[in-house]
């Protein structure tokens, strides 16, 4: 359930984050020579590690073990500048800005994939209910058509197989995903001392 409620909700992160990081992204680089336009680019790369931070939450709810988010860069220094150069030479903050884009188009392939593969299991599986009552309009249903018996309930026994396939594939799923949150937007001990040395 942890895997199905974080890909039904990486959807929303991601048009959600994707959309203010884009928006404020490209009124910055249309404004770019007025001045404003780096205050707003800077602005998106902030969005982008909101947005990264939300996402280790949700990828990681309900796992014991959790991989460190990797370290930023402080804003502290001797003046604006200095912070600009802190925000704009981060490699860490790219890679939040780089797991912005790219999440949006995973998250939403992820959520189809699994909404599809849930329903088509919760489909056969009451179809004894909506489908073999008296009064049921027609429906056509192919080789498992039929208001019979035995079909019945090979189509409610299909449904029951196909439950642990979702449930599987929900897993398999936001493990991936995890995969690319861990590469993207954590730290590993060997990337943090190569990153000290």
């Amino acid at each position: 359930w942890h895997a199905n409620g974080a890909i039904g909700l990486g959807s929303v992160v991601g048009l959600i984050g994707a959309g203010i990081v884009l928006s404020l992204a490209s009124a910055g680089l249309s404004v770019l020579l007025a001045g404003i336009g780096v205050v707003l680019v800077a602005a998106a790369i902030e969005a982008a590690r909101v947005v990264a931070r939300v996402e280790r939450w949700r990828v990681f709810a309900g796992e014991t073990i959790r991989p460190p988010a990797h370290p930023y860069r402080p804003l502290r220094g001797a003046g604006f500048v200095a912070m600009l150069r802190a925000e704009f030479m981060d490699e860490s903050r790219w890679r939040d800005v780089v797991y912005t884009v790219i999440n949006l188009p995973l998250a939403v392939i992820e959520f189809v994939v699994v909404l599809a593969v849930w329903s088509i299991a919760m489909f056969l599986l009451t179809t004894p209910i909506w489908y073999d009552v008296p009064a049921a309009p027609l429906l056509d249903l192919g080789p498992l058509s039929g208001h019979d018996l035995p079909l019945a309930a090979l189509r409610a026994l299909a449904g029951l197989a196909l439950l642990p396939v979702a449930a599987s594939l929900s897993q398999l799923v936001i493990a991936l995903h995890r995969g690319v949150v861990a590469g993207l937007l954590c730290t590993s001990e060997a990337r943090e001392l190569r990153r000290q040395v």
